[in-house]
């Protein structure tokens, strides 16, 4: 059985004429005759009645008009799928995001595509630091990540998103939440909580290196894998933590974010994808994403993509 069956008992059921029918078809009058009869040889029943001066459904063409309907509805709803896949429109986009940072910038590309792309889901992976999500990007297990550091590696595309100046996120109960900024060396004397240095956390790598420049050591009493959980800690007083101004917009009950002063330091932003792997939904996100943040992911935007700007 052939859908152009299908579609030719519709139409000629809707318009009871075979010159009319044809023509709705865009096709001859004998091609549209010889499909029902087609149609009725492999039903075995007749359809229609036919005479010199009138068509109409015999009781067995009344009883296939909704089986044909919904038959119609399945194949047209099955086209508009895979056009929708081939363009992007549909399908699922893996991806890693880590620190307060990364929870910030995906809260806005999920929102974005829920407005302009409902039908694409954004699988959030969440607590992939930058280590493990160059290798989840490279095997295939990630599409995209938002990764904060200072080098990307060369088999991966990027582009700079933002650059993140620094804040320390302290308890509303400690003695820096009523300052309007702190230095790195007040931080010299306090109980500091971070991302694991393992892992590739680059704020880690900013704290280790801003504090040894100040002339001492950073004293971490805590490692915590996750920025709610790190928040949590920070906000029952057991340390202050450093991080990216993203982290604002993560609006957490006791826990003010101040200011670091007098560094040039930033936290760059990055969002990180393999070119070999550019599924048609990830090519929409990404334009997504430029679209909304300005981004150019032109070849000398994004290296080594060529791929428009704007959606």
């Amino acid at each position: 059985m052939d859908i152009k069956h299908v579609e030719a008992f519709l139409v000629l059921a809707d318009e009871l004429h075979f010159g009319n029918a044809a023509k709705q078809l865009n096709i001859a009058q004998p091609v549209l005759s010889q499909l029902i009869k087609s149609f009725e040889a492999e039903l075995n029943v007749d359809l229609f009645v036919r005479t010199t001066r009138s068509v109409a459904l015999t009781p067995a063409g009344e009883a296939m008009l909704a089986p044909a309907s919904v038959v119609k509805d399945k194949v047209d709803e099955m086209r508009r799928v895979a056009a929708a896949a081939q363009e992007g429109r549909i399908g699922r986009v893996h991806v890693g995001i880590a620190g307060g940072t990364g929870y910030a910038l995906v809260f806005q590309l999920a929102k974005i595509t829920a407005k302009d792309a409902h039908e694409v889901v954004i699988d959030i992976h969440p607590q992939t630091f930058y280590n493990q999500a160059v290798e989840q990007l490279r095997s295939g297990d990630l599409d995209l990540a938002i990764v904060t550091a200072n080098d990307i590696p060369q088999d991966l595309e990027s582009v700079l998103v933002k650059e993140d100046r620094l804040l320390v996120a302290v308890s509303d109960l400690h003695p820096f939440a009523r300052r309007d900024s702190v230095r790195v060396e007040d931080l010299r004397n306090e109980r500091i909580v971070a991302f694991p240095e393992k892992i590739g956390s680059h704020l880690r790598e900013l704290l280790t290196k801003l504090c040894g420049e100040a002339g001492f050591t950073p004293n971490i009493v805590q490692d915590v894998s996750d920025p709610y959980s790190l928040l949590t800690v920070v906000g029952a007083n057991v340390g202050v933590a450093l991080m990216g101004e993203s982290t604002e917009g993560l609006q957490f009950h006791g826990v003010k974010y101040i200011p670091l002063d007098g560094v040039d330091d930033v936290m760059p932003v990055y969002l990180a994808w393999r070119s070999a792997a550019m599924s048609p939904s990830l090519k929409l996100v990404l334009n997504l994403a430029a679209s909304h943040f300005g981004l150019d992911l032109t070849p000398n935007g994004a290296t080594g993509l060529g791929i428009p700007s704007a959606v």
